[in-house]
């Protein structure tokens, strides 16, 4: 954002609420796997965003990546929910 400038803060923001928003949504899942699952990416998610208000710590490939898996694990849909369509069932 230091780079990009003022427009950016409001999209990363609206980005970050609604993917929040979806992983609170999981936490009522009655599977402790999912909750579990979700509410480590959500901490993981914190943490990084708690290092990179003091250092830019997503210039790191490594550490861009484990945030970007971890917002997947967050963003992601539910296993054993029927939200995809398998085609050979």
């Amino acid at each position: 954002m230091a780079e990009s400038g003022l427009f950016l803060i409001p999209l990363v923001l609206w980005m970050m609420v609604a993917l929040f928003k979806k992983g609170f949504q999981k936490l009522v899942n009655p599977s402790r796997l999912v909750r579990g699952t979700t509410i480590g990416a959500m901490t993981g998610m914190v943490a990084i965003l708690v290092h990179s208000t003091v250092d830019f710590n997503l210039l790191i490939p490594a550490n861009a990546l484990l945030f970007a898996v971890l917002a997947a694990f967050v963003a992601g849909p539910v296993p054993g929910r029927k939200e995809f369509h398998n085609e050979y069932e």
